[in-house]
Parts: structure tokens; C-alpha cells; sequence
């Protein structure tokens, strides 16, 4: 996880070398009207050569967007590169920052627990209909199956 937190925040009025205020002012546009018409999440990718400044326009971009009352955060996937996967510095940056913000996101924290509980009951739906269809039998067949091992075991040991 990464420190970046504890810098003073970077702002275009005093950082903007580039001119890029504009940018990002048409980039909230931009994201405002994708919002609008879909609702949900969306991705803007941001590319460009090493030493170009994107993190240092994104680390600005966060505090314009913060100024406007957009909830975001930023990862630094360039401070976070040692873990052994993307997806990992992203679940660590979403932890920091709800343990950050966790009395103004508790109603977030709750749709999250929501999708995590819908998700497990998805991904334990379909594991069950795979099984099903290549073992030929479902999670009550492995527990039944668990069940009579167990049985067997307790058997052969008196």
C-alpha cells in the first residue's frame, strides 16, 4: 500500500506545468455524461510514455475530482508493483481506503458485503452445476460423499 497520502495534495493550480486543466475539466465532463447515460462503472485508460507525467496529472486529477465532491482514490500501481497480482493491489487499496472512510462509507461497506454475499452464492451455484455435469453430482453429493468417509474413518478406528 502505498504512502502517497501524507504528501500535501497536488493541485493544477499549483502543479499544472502542462497545461492540463482543461484536460481534466473535459475528462469530468466526459465521465459525468458516460455516469448519466450508464449507470454503473465505467474505465478511462490513461497511456502514455515513461516520464510523461501521468501519475503526477492523475495525483492533480484526484484532487480536482475531490474538490467537485466526486468519491474517489488513487492507485499507484508503479509503488505497488511488488505483489505477485494487479488484482491484490487494488483489494489493498480498497481496504486502506474504506478503513480510512469507514463512518462516510458504511452504506457503501454494506453493498459491498451484498455483492460479495450474491457473488459467493453465484460462483457456489455455478461450481455446483459444473460438478454436477462433469462428476455427476453436486455439493450434496460431495457432502454425502464427506459424510460416509468420515463414517468409515470413525468405523475402522474402534
Amino acid at each position: 500500500m502505498s504512502d502517497q497520502k501524507t504528501e500535501q495534495p497536488k493541485t493544477f493550480k499549483d502543479n499544472d506545468h502542462g497545461n492540463l486543466k482543461t484536460f481534466a475539466d473535459n475528462l469530468v465532463k466526459l465521465i459525468t455524461a458516460e455516469a448519466t447515460v450508464n449507470e454503473g462503472s465505467g474505465v478511462i485508460s490513461l497511456d502514455a510514455k515513461f516520464g510523461m507525467g501521468k501519475t503526477h496529472f492523475l495525483q492533480m486529477f484526484e484532487t480536482h475530482l475531490k474538490n467537485q465532491e466526486f468519491e474517489c482514490f488513487f492507485i499507484d500501481a508503479w509503488r505497488n508493483d511488488f505483489y505477485h497480482s494487479p488484482l491484490l493491489t487494488i483489494i489493498f487499496e480498497f481496504i486502506n481506503y474504506f478503513d480510512k472512510n469507514k463512518e462516510e462509507n458504511e452504506k457503501i461497506i454494506k453493498q459491498l458485503k451484498t455483492i460479495a454475499t450474491i457473488s459467493v452464492g453465484t460462483a457456489s451455484f455455478v461450481i455446483n452445476k459444473i460438478s454436477q455435469k462433469i462428476a455427476g453430482f453436486g455439493h450434496e453429493g460431495i457432502i454425502n460423499n464427506a459424510k460416509k468417509i468420515e463414517k468409515q474413518k470413525k468405523q475402522k478406528a474402534r
